[in-house]
C-alpha cells in the first residue's frame, strides 16, 4: 500500500502544525504528543517518502522543498523532479 492511501487527516493535520510551529517539542506540546513520538513517527514517514521533509536545526525545524506547503506549483515541481525525466 502507497504511503499516501495509509496518510490520515489526523496526520495531515500533524504536518499542516509542524510546517506552522517549526519545532517539535511546541508542536508535540500542541497535538497532545510527546515529542519523541513525534520525531520518530516524522523519521518514519520521511524514511517512507526517501526524502527528508523538514531540516533540523539547533532551535526547531524548516520545511525543504519536499515538505507540504500548500503551494501545489511547487508540490508538483518537486515531485517530477523525484520521478526524473
Amino acid at each position: 500500500m502507497r504511503w499516501t492511501q495509509r496518510l490520515r487527516i489526523r496526520q495531515l493535520h500533524v504536518l499542516v502544525e509542524l510546517h506552522r510551529i517549526r519545532n517539535l517539542s511546541r508542536t508535540a506540546a500542541n497535538l497532545d504528543m510527546t515529542q519523541s513520538a513525534l520525531s520518530k513517527w516524522l523519521a518514519e514517514l520521511e524514511d517512507d517518502l526517501g526524502v527528508p521533509l523538514f531540516e533540523r536545526e539547533p532551535k526547531g525545524i524548516r520545511p525543504t522543498a519536499w515538505s507540504p506547503d500548500g503551494s501545489p506549483a511547487r508540490r508538483t515541481h518537486s515531485m517530477n523532479a523525484r520521478r526524473g525525466p
